[in-house]
């Protein structure tokens, strides 16, 4: 028999046809709170008014006495009163306001677990871009079953009325200072190409290896000076011919060259100290300046006024 009782329980535990027991819901115990307000209200109303006319009949006092002290009050400490709540018009008549939320329509789960995917945003997107059209579109349906429509598409807050439109030729003056602040799209999306392969390469025999010395300058004109050695070429970038300037004598070789800002003069410094400026329109030079005791390795125009500096750490 005690067999028979343990399998009836059990059978009773596992019915999947009645209905389950358990804690009440938070809004079922909200309603019952509420309606067992109501009515403990009411059964008090009705006890005081029993009460007090039990208490006039029992008392013997005349009911005008009362009337009688309740109007000698003045009439400025009444009007003093606040307006109750139910007195004050309604702002919104549709019942709920524009900037709060209705809960009635927000659904609460859904927002909780949209803000915990933010954290997860660039995982999931790696994921979704392995995953295959088929499987993609199968987990899309099974979405709009669950949730009732596109997840992506339902928002977390949800208004009851739209905002109004603003009236006729209203202009707002905050959207200046927040579209100033915010960089264009086309200076976005205007990057630098930078190629990885050269546009053209040009042979240089005889350059000095040397870090300090500054033996390639490109002049306004697009045309490039190389010192190579004791010698120094132009190369026009537009016509792409090659011509000689300049060689020297001896054991001196060229250590830099620097263009004038505007025109066709270029500065060449020396090992022997020299500094010596060319014409390059005319193929001839206009000036050598000394003053340095080794050789020049730098070279830098300011308009028309030209600076040297020297390895003896001097610049005159």
């Amino acid at each position: 028999m005690s067999h028979l009782k343990y399998m009836k329980e059990i059978n009773n535990l596992t019915r999947m046809d009645e209905t389950i027991k358990g804690p009440l819901p938070r809004w079922q115990k909200k309603c019952l709170e509420t309606s067992n307000s109501s009515v403990n209200l009411s059964i008090n109303s009705s006890r005081k008014i029993t009460n007090g006319s039990f208490t006039n009949s029992t008392t013997g006092k005349t009911p005008t006495k009362k009337s009688d002290t309740r109007m000698k009050k003045t009439p400025s400490k009444t009007s003093k009163k606040s307006p109750s709540r139910a007195s004050t018009p309604a702002k919104t008549p549709s019942g709920g306001d524009r900037f709060i939320p209705s809960r009635a329509t927000t659904n609460f789960d859904l927002g909780y677990y949209k803000i915990q995917q933010q954290p997860n945003t660039e995982k999931n997107e790696e994921k979704v871009d392995n995953i295959s059209p088929s499987k993609r579109e199968m987990q899309r349906l099974m979405g709009e079953n669950l949730h009732g429509g596109d997840i992506n598409q339902m928002r977390v807050l949800s208004y009851q009325n739209k905002a109004p439109a603003p009236p006729e030729g209203y202009q707002n003056p905050l959207r200046v200072v927040y579209s100033q602040s915010k960089t264009p799209a086309s200076i976005k999306a205007s990057t630098r190409h930078i190629p990885q392969t050269p546009d053209r390469i040009l042979d240089a025999p005889e350059i000095v290896d040397d870090y300090y010395l500054n033996l390639i300058d490109w002049s306004e004109n697009n045309i490039l000076a190389v010192a190579l050695g004791a010698s120094v070429y132009l190369w026009n970038a537009a016509t792409g011919t090659i011509e000689q300037l300049l060689e020297l004598n001896g054991n001196d070789y060229v250590c830099s060259v620097a263009w004038i800002q505007e025109g066709p003069y270029l500065a060449v410094g020396t090992t022997v100290g020299n500094t010596e400026l060319w014409d390059c329109s005319q193929i001839k030079r206009v000036r050598v300046m000394n003053g340095h005791a080794a050789r020049v390795g730098s070279l830098s125009w300011n308009s028309h006024v030209l600076t040297s500096g020297c390895r003896t750490n001097s610049a005159p």
